[in-house]
């Protein structure tokens, strides 16, 4: 199944939002065409104590772009909730932010992530003016991370300024350790 939202800057849509205390569990399924301006969570928005669970899933071609406020999340803006993907893929995912930070191509998470044998790759995060950091993924705050015979590969964090471009494929700005193996 695919799930599309056809984004664009004139129709901006995201693909999936779990609210607080949800849950919701998507088999077989693509994400693909979320687009917004000046937000996070282009594909995917999972919000407090909210449970995103991707089985054999993608999040694709998603878009934030931002012209005077910071954007995260291309494909995932796991803002608080809990996201579980196992054998999913989360790629070609862009955030792009002309005058604030641009974080996380891929998946920005600001809760609790676990990836276990998923692929996170070819994602970016471009800043005209400012920072930009993990490309594929960014955790930050109290997030907590961890991935398990997981490629996070071919990622991109670019700052055209010539500020700080850090983390293309993995920035870790948490006050808990990043498990990887």
């Amino acid at each position: 199944a695919v799930l599309d939202a056809n984004g664009s800057a004139a129709a901006p849509r995201r693909v999936v939002v779990v609210m607080p205390g949800a849950e919701l569990r998507l088999v077989g399924v693509t994400l693909r065409g979320g687009y917004l301006v000046d937000w996070s969570g282009g594909g995917v928005e999972s919000r407090p104590d909210g449970l995103l669970r991707l089985e054999q899933s993608h999040v694709r071609g998603c878009v934030v772009n931002s012209i005077a406020f910071d954007a995260f999340g291309g494909g995932i803006d796991n803002f608080g909730g809990r996201l579980l993907a196992v054998k999913s893929s989360i790629g070609e995912n862009r955030v792009v932010s002309d005058q604030g930070r641009a974080g996380s191509g891929g998946l920005f998470n600001a809760g609790e992530a676990e990836l276990r044998e998923c692929a996170v790759d070819g994602n970016s995060a471009s800043s005209s003016l400012n920072d930009a950091f993990g490309g594929g993924i960014s955790n930050t705050g109290n997030a907590r991370f961890a991935a398990h015979a997981t490629s996070i590969s071919n990622n991109r964090a670019t700052s055209v300024s010539g500020a700080v471009a850090v983390g293309a494929g993995l920035y870790h700005e948490s006050s808990f350790p990043a498990l990887l193996n």
